[in-house]
């Protein structure tokens, strides 16, 4: 008897434990479904903003596609009110995420309506907009040289030249090689010499060679500065710097374009 009884409590015993892992199961599963609950529920609020703030900036995108020649499936016309409306969408869209590239992209369009308004004083007050979101793009991206580029224009307009060359110097640091900016960012860096510190003078004169290589032409055309047209200063500082066409840079314009032809 006393065997069956231990038995009889083993088996007990036996039983108890597995109500206890089914339980213990059940409640661990249950657990879990809530911590998966909660997480999908803060996924879900995490990508509402960002969400919203892509449907905020499509009519930006389209316009900004526009404004530089891309395929964005719309015939409108790229009036100032257009560019403007634009400006707007992507405003709207920070307004959801912060984004740098966002509030650059406005700028370059407010940049563009300034171009096109006939208002002096419209005119003026776009341009500060959109120096205004350059700087605000950079602050949040700082990896944007057409952006630097931009700004340092921007800034050359309102007479900031010591701010000028600081953004012309961050855009040359930020995108040494940047084909469709070079040149014409060469010849915004050409108006800032009186300004430009000897460190500076020393990045742009291996600008003039990288530019040299990739735009000979554009280059050439930079060189040839009349004196009438305040210029002959940047001129001069184009064909010292081509003077010091070294092995490589002949080597980099022979492999794009198949032959040397004569420095100006």
């Amino acid at each position: 008897m006393p065997i069956r009884g231990e038995a009889g409590r083993d088996k007990a015993g036996q039983s108890d434990s597995r109500q206890g892992e089914v339980g213990g199961r059940e409640g661990g599963d249950w657990r879990f479904r809530l911590v998966a609950l909660v997480s999908g529920l803060a996924l879900i609020l995490l990508a509402v903003p960002r969400l919203i703030a892509a449907v905020e900036g499509l009519e930006g995108r389209e316009v900004l596609w526009d404004s530089q020649g891309m395929p964005s499936g719309s015939s409108l016309p790229l009036t100032e009110d257009r560019l403007l409306a634009g400006a707007d969408s992507l405003a709207a869209q920070t307004k959801w995420e912060e984004s740098g590239e966002a509030e650059s992209d406005r700028g370059l369009l407010l940049l563009r309506a300034a171009n096109l308004s006939r208002d002096p004083v419209r005119h003026r007050d776009l341009l500060r907009q959109a120096r205004v979101a350059s700087e605000a793009g950079l602050a949040l991206a700082p990896g944007q040289p057409s952006t630097w580029a931009r700004l340092a224009a921007l800034r050359l307009d309102e007479g900031d030249g010591a701010g000028a060359a600081l953004a012309l110097r961050l855009s040359l640091m930020s995108g040494p090689v940047v084909p469709p900016l070079m040149t014409s960012r060469l010849a915004l860096a050409l108006r800032l010499l009186p300004v430009l510190k000897e460190g500076d003078a020393e990045l742009l004169r291996r600008q003039v060679r990288l530019a040299w290589v990739l735009d000979p032409d554009g280059v050439a055309a930079l060189a040839e500065g009349k004196p009438q047209e305040g210029r002959a200063e940047g001129s001069h500082f184009v064909i010292e710097s081509l003077n010091s066409l070294n092995a490589s840079d002949m080597e980099a314009y022979i492999a794009l374009h198949g032959k040397v032809q004569g420095k100006r």
